[in-house]
Parts: structure tokens; sequence; C-alpha cells
């Protein structure tokens, strides 16, 4: 949804630094938030019934009629449970040996009559003992990339109980689109586990038949494979990227034909690509309305390093297209009950609300977020275009203190194929805790390299086969470029820092751009590509067993004799999503290699180690410490 202080950022910030008599910057920021109206009144009457992927995600909550009267969920002996609104919930199915039922990604038909959930078994998956957030100890499954996964099942149940199908199922990874409206009919996605072959079935629960509806494979990059690479629905349907029209058609977005587009089927008939102008590239799928017959699109258009952003809308019947909206960008849209919200944002400190129609017209007037006072501070902002190690054009950001410098350079990297950190949010997480370090004497730069999305197919897939191998040469590439023209800054005071795949990041970056990186700052980190979790197969497109050469190339720690400079790493022992003990295995081969370096381990914290209260003070004394 459109974000309040949903602009969550590093609550660390929200305090004043040990030390500094600067006020910080999260409270103004906060209180310049506008509350965007509820378009939809309707309440949540969905209970939690699980912790969410992660400690650090949303809670799972019950699936839910599209009616809004039955709801089905799980409990912790691994029974599935179904009540009505208002009422308590009955025991609707019993765990089978080592089975037990998941209410996570399950479906109900619109009358709540027939429920479609999984059955998992990952007794067989690798358990690590970490903490909770209370500091007990707690057992964790985790799917190492290579490594067992957990074993699942599908069926179709009738709300009385009396009727019990099973699905066949023949891949890893399984997503549950949507019964018919009549409920005699079920549509699934599955996956195998690099995301590089997906199908979409129909199931007949009359006759028993199975129908294929779509099949896409790909040589060169994953289709979906980070998306649904946890056993966990709610990303991949986040991603909009298989919406359901009616019983008959459905949307899909692919980049077979090698760039982003949005495809129309009817059955498995053969699809009709929606037609956008050559010059615009397909973002996201924002949504739906059914009712409406209408789709909302998110497009770049140009081919600048930084293009403009459009709304368009699809006609569900003609497929014509319409533009809506352009805007410098679009860092949010949704659909709501009434229209179409969108957050635009630009810096230095553009952040506008505004509500349109289906036609483009304003529903009400803008809601403007007062930020600009983050222009009277002592610090420049700017979007920069720098080259790559393979000339390619890259977005990147650069937030500087005020004067004449040289300064020293934090190059704040992540690096995921999943995300960009080059966007232009004025009251983003990254870009307010870059305008406290530049009020310190810090400057930042943001780089977007090949791998991340929001460009060309080619680009945006850079990394795909060899997980990470552009990523540093981008980075040296550019900021060495940068270097070369901007006098305020150290060519000897440069340092890289990043949290999680950035972590992983920091780490390569200190490896491999050692001449031009003097420290680095590993958070919640991953090392070895081989030792991550198995979304990282999707990227690779083979296991490690079957392309070892791929993964050898991206393992860090038989390398840490090249290491020249000061390692902080900060890992939580509450994380499940990079558990501890992978900095615990860090800390051996660092102490063999005889590294210079410093482990904190946060007890009671979870995967964001930058919401520790501690956070900006122990960032900002190591850079003192090794950048002044």
């Amino acid at each position: 949804m459109i974000r309040t202080v949903a602009i969550a950022l590093f609550l660390g910030l929200a305090s004043p630094v040990a030390g500094q008599t600067l006020e910080p910057l999260m409270p103004k920021v906060r209180a310049a938030m506008p509350a965007p109206p509820d378009f939809d009144a309707r309440i949540d009457q969905r209970r939690v019934i699980d912790d969410g992927l992660f400690l650090h995600h949303p809670p799972l909550k019950e699936a839910v009629s599209s009616d809004g009267q039955w709801f089905v969920g799980h409990n912790q002996d691994g029974g599935l449970t179904i009540r009505r609104v208002d009422e308590a919930p009955r025991r609707l199915a019993g765990p089978e040996g080592s089975f037990r039922w998941t209410a996570e990604g399950a479906r109900l038909s619109d009358d709540g009559r027939w429920i479609a959930a999984k059955m998992i078994d990952d007794s067989m998956v690798y358990a690590s003992t970490i903490s909770d957030m209370d500091g007990a100890p707690r057992t964790v499954r985790f799917s190492y990339a290579g490594k067992d996964l957990p074993e699942k099942r599908l069926f179709v149940l009738s709300r009385d109980g009396r009727t019990r199908v099973e699905l066949p199922l023949s891949m890893d990874y399984l997503y549950l689109a949507g019964f018919d409206s009549d409920g005699r009919g079920l549509r699934y996605l599955e996956a195998d586990r690099t995301g590089r072959h997906v199908v979409l079935n129909h199931f007949d629960l009359d006759d028993g038949s199975v129908t294929l509806l779509m099949e896409e494979r790909s040589e060169d990059w994953t289709i979906a494979g980070y998306d649904l690479g946890d056993f966990y629905s709610s990303r991949f349907e986040g991603s909009n990227k298989l919406l359901l029209i009616d019983d008959d058609r459905f949307l899909w977005t692919s980049d077979r034909s090698g760039k982003r587009r949005l495809y129309a089927y009817a059955g498995n008939a053969t699809p009709w690509p929606v037609s956008l102008p050559d010059d615009e590239i397909l973002l996201e799928v924002v949504g739906i309305d059914r009712t409406a017959q209408i789709a909302i699109v998110k497009t770049a258009v140009g081919d600048a390093t930084w293009p403009k952003h459009r709304l368009r809308s699809v006609d569900l019947v003609t497929l014509a297209t319409a533009s809506l909206l352009d805007a410098p960008y679009v860092l949010f849209a949704d659909m709501t009950t009434e229209g179409i919200a969108v957050e635009i944002t630009d810096l230095p400190s553009t952040l506008i609300l505004r509500w349109i129609d289906y036609r483009g017209e304003p529903i009400k007037p803008d809601t403007v977020a007062d930020v600009g006072f983050l222009t009277d501070l002592p610090v420049s902002v700017e979007k920069l275009e720098l080259p790559g190690a393979e000339g390619d054009r890259l977005r990147a950001i650069l937030v500087t203190p005020d004067g004449e410098g040289p300064f020293p350079l934090i190059d704040h990297i992540y690096g995921g194929p999943q995300s960009q950190m080059a966007e232009p949010d004025p009251v983003g997480r990254p870009m307010i805790a870059a305008m406290e370090m530049a009020r310190r004497g810090f400057a930042t730069v943001f780089i977007d390299a090949r791998g991340t999305p929001g460009r060309e197919a080619a680009f945006a897939h850079a990394q795909d086969g060899r997980f990470g191998a552009a990523v540093i040469p981008d980075h040296v590439a550019a900021i060495q470029a940068l270097l070369k023209t901007n006098k305020r800054l150290d060519p000897d005071r440069v340092g890289i820092m990043g949290h999680s795949w950035g972590g992983y990041f920091a780490l390569r970056g200190m490896i491999e751009g050692n001449d031009l990186f003097k420290a680095g700052i590993m958070l919640a980190p991953n090392t070895n590509v081989s030792e991550m979790r198995v979304p990282v197969e999707a990227y690779q497109g083979c296991l490690p067993s079957e392309c070892p050469e791929a993964y050898e190339q991206g393992h860090l720690t038989n390398r840490l004799l090249e290491l020249r400079g000061p390692l902080l790493i900060i890992h939580g022992l509450a994380d499940d999503d990079v558990l501890p003990e992978v900095t615990d295995r860090l800390e051996r081969d660092l102490i063999a290699a005889g590294a210079d370096y410093e482990t904190v381990r946060l007890p009671k914290t979870n995967h964001i180690v930058m919401r520790d209260p501690d956070h900006f003070d122990r960032v900002l004394a190591f850079w003192k410490r090794t950048l002044r």
C-alpha cells in the first residue's frame, strides 16, 4: 500500500547520535508525511496463524473466500482448520505422518465451499538452532543451494470435509492461482527449482483431468525463480506476474522476447502480446479490475538512463492501451476500490500522493509531503549516469556534504537481482541514512549495476548463470569514473557497505576491488554463493552439483588472503533469513587468513540489524576509525 511512515527507516536514525548535537531527520520526516485516505473501509477479519516466511516479514494470516465469509488456517499440530466469520475454527483435516497442513497460499472458491491447500514435509530439510526475538532457542528449517527441499502435496477439499482430491504435481515449486467461478476447477502454477521451466495447469474436479494452459522455458534467465523459491506464495502473488481475469483468460508477464511484455491468454490458445510503444519497457502490472475489465501497468519511457515513468490502462477486451499519467518516478501504485493511488517521487524533495481514475483524471487534489526542509540541509543530492565495466550506462545517486572536501566515499551496495538501490526517493531508508552520513562528513553513492531490474531484459538478467560476476567490476568502474570527475571525493578513502546480499557484495568488493575499497561493513551477510538459500539457484540456472564452476566463481572465503582493509560484520542471532552460522564460518576463515575484522552479534535481533538502536553510532564510529 501507499506509504505513510511505512517509509520505515532505520530506527537508529530516530534518535540523536552519541556525541553529536545534530537534530535527527527521522522525526521531521515522520511529521511531514501525510496519511493517505482509506479507500477500502473493509475490515480485515483474517486471524494471524503463524510467523511469516521470516521473522522480519508480516505474520501469516488465514486465507479467505472472496465473499469474506469463510476462513482457512492451520494450527500448531499440523491440522487444517476452517471457520465462518465471527465463529471459532474447526478442524477440517489432520496431519498424516510427517506431512502437515499449511494455509500459506491456500485458496477458497468464491462461495467458500471448496478449499485448495498444501501439505508439507520438511523433516529432511537441514535444521539450525538460532534464537527467537525473546532470546529463547528456536529451530528453523533452511534449504541451502543444492540441498533438500520440502516435499509437498496438493489437495482440494470440500468445506464439509467429505470430499478430498489429491492433484498431480511434477515440479519443485507451486503457486495456487485460484478456483473457477463455480468452484469446479483450479488453476495452479508449477516451476522447477531454477525457475527456468514454468507451467500453468487447470485441474477439473469433475473428471480429474489436467489441462496445460501455458508453458514457458528459458535457457538464458529465470522466469519466476526468486519469487517462488521459498515455498511462500505472497511474494509471487505480489509480483502480479500471473493474474486471472475470468475462468478462461489470464495475464502473464514474460521476458521471452528479450523485452518484458504482457501477454493475454484465453485458455491454452496462442497468447496475444499487449502492444506498447517501442520506446517503453514494461516494469510491472499494478493490478486488474475484473468488473471494469481494466489492467493498469507501469512502464519506463525512452532510452535515457533516467527515463520517466508512465501508467497505462489496458482494456482487457480489446487489449488497447491508453496513457494515464507521466511522472519523473512512480515509486508505488495501487488499485483501490475507487481508483488508482500513486506515489510520485524525485530528488531532492518531491513526494506526491496522487489519486486518479481509469481515465487518468484526478479523484481529488494531490497531497504533497512537506519535505522541502531536506533541501535546506548542508547536503547535495545528484542523479548521475556512470559507465560500467562493459560500457553500460549505470544509474547512480550521489549524496555529498556541502563544502570543498575531499570527503570519504561510501559505496552502499545491494547487488541482488530483485531490487534497486538508485531510486530517487527522498525519504527512502537508504537516502535518509546517506543524508545523515553526509551531515557528518561522509559521501554515499548508490549504483545499479548490471543485473538489477527496471531496465531491458539483457541488462536485468546479466547476472543469470554467474551470480554476482558483473556487480563489483561495474561498481569499481563507475566509482573510478566518478573520482576522476569529482575532486570533492577522496580516492584514498573509499568504503563499501551492504546488507544481506549487499553484505556478500561488500566482502566481494573488498576482495575484487581491494585497490579501491579501504574498509567494508557487512550487515547480516551471505558469504559464498553455494551457501546461500535456494533462491540463488534461479540466478545460476543450475544446482551446485550441475555447474560447480558457476558457484565457485562466487565463493569468497577461499579468497580472504586478498583482503587488504578492515571489516565490520554485524549479524542478528535471531536471523532466519541468513543464518548466524554463516558468520560463524566466515569468522573462522577470517582468523585463519589473519584478517583485520570485528564481529558484532546482536541478541534478540532478526535479519534487519539496522533496527538496533546503536546501529548508526556503530557504523559511524567504524567509518571514522577506518576512513578518517
